[in-house]
């Protein structure tokens, strides 16, 4: 496993570690907020992280629960697929909703659902 290519990946390898180049130095600068300042913010964006927060609970309870229930794991099984189907179904749709809500809650615009909501099931 030692010919030619392999020699010349570990030649770029350690070209690319030390090119020589002058590194910019790129400063981040860090601000502390004070929880006071904060506090409007999180007021404002709890309703969404409240319904992250029982989506994500609503999907992993539901197996556990049905496990517990069920007389055969293979209706776990079948369950759980399904749900993994469904579960990417919506996350394709997450990014939308993620960048949306910002702009109706900022906007009130709430007939924008409504609009999306008649587009995406046709």
């Amino acid at each position: 496993m030692d010919g030619p290519g392999c020699q010349c990946h570990r030649v770029s390898g350690c070209l690319g570690l030390d090119s020589g180049a002058p590194q910019p130095k790129i400063r981040h600068p860090f601000h502390r907020s004070k929880l006071v300042r904060s506090h409007p913010s999180l007021k404002r964006s709890s309703t969404f992280f409240y319904s992250r927060i029982a989506t994500t609970a609503y999907s992993a309870l539901n197996t556990v629960i049905l496990d517990m229930i069920s007389a055969s794991g293979a209706t776990v099984g079948y369950y759980s697929s399904a749900d993994r189907l469904i579960t990417t179904g919506r996350s394709a749709l997450s990014p939308i909703s993620d960048s949306l809500y910002p702009y109706m809650v900022k906007n009130r615009d709430f007939k924008l659902v409504r609009k999306i909501l008649l587009i995406l099931n046709r």
